[in-house]
């Protein structure tokens, strides 16, 4: 349990960080997150990925740390910890959460 959250914790820091160096620095848009996640994850609706990304946004903007939200993105999504990771460090980027 602890070896799987550690890992969690250590891929989320790596997401988030190449995210953050690798954003733009222009404003953030939903296109933006949209046109980065849609092409991998065609299987999720654009309504499902913008309804998850704020449930992200409104998690991280009270509180909860990255690694908690991507577990909720798990769950939420019955997705894989790859794609939960991606969505919420693109979410916290893009959409400046």
């Amino acid at each position: 349990m602890f070896r799987t959250l550690r890992i969690l914790t250590a891929v989320v820091a790596t997401g988030l960080a190449s995210a953050v160096i690798a954003a733009a620095p222009a404003a953030a848009t939903e296109n933006e997150y949209l046109r980065q996640l849609e092409p991998k994850y065609p299987f999720l609706s654009r309504q499902q990925l913008l309804d998850e990304a704020y449930r992200v946004c409104q998690a991280v903007d009270s509180g909860m740390i990255s690694s908690d939200a991507a577990t909720m993105v798990q769950k939420d999504l019955s997705a894989s910890v790859a794609l939960s990771v991606d969505l919420v460090s693109t979410a916290i980027v893009q959409l400046g959460c």
